[in-house]
């Protein structure tokens, strides 16, 4: 997991030559009694092994939401961003919705 990233190891930013991570497979947190959708903003980085890490909150408008969508993030499977075809860590933005059951 990339939760501990060492110094040796670089984290791209999206852009020339780094491609995405793909979701595989994502969960998503239980619905909330809110009429609308509520969404919460967070940046991780996806590491060689698919998994998200260093998941931060960067937007959220109900502060109760948050440590839901961070577990919910942790389960979330991706195929990892490359680098000129080499997979490498990259920083994301990740929004995740919560609907109203």
């Amino acid at each position: 997991m990339v939760e501990s990233v060492s110094q040796a190891q670089q984290v791209y930013e999206l852009g020339p030559g780094i491609s995405p991570p793909v979701v595989v497979k994502a969960v998503y947190p239980t619905t909330t009694k809110s009429a609308i959708a509520i969404i919460v903003t967070m940046a991780c980085v996806v590491g060689l092994d698919g998994k998200a890490g260093q998941i931060k909150i960067l937007t959220s408008p109900d502060k109760t939401l948050n440590q839901s969508a961070i577990e919910a993030l942790r389960h979330w499977v991706f195929k990892p961003g490359t680098k000129d075809g080499t997979p490498v860590l990259v920083r994301v933005k990740i929004q995740m919705w919560f609907m109203q059951g």
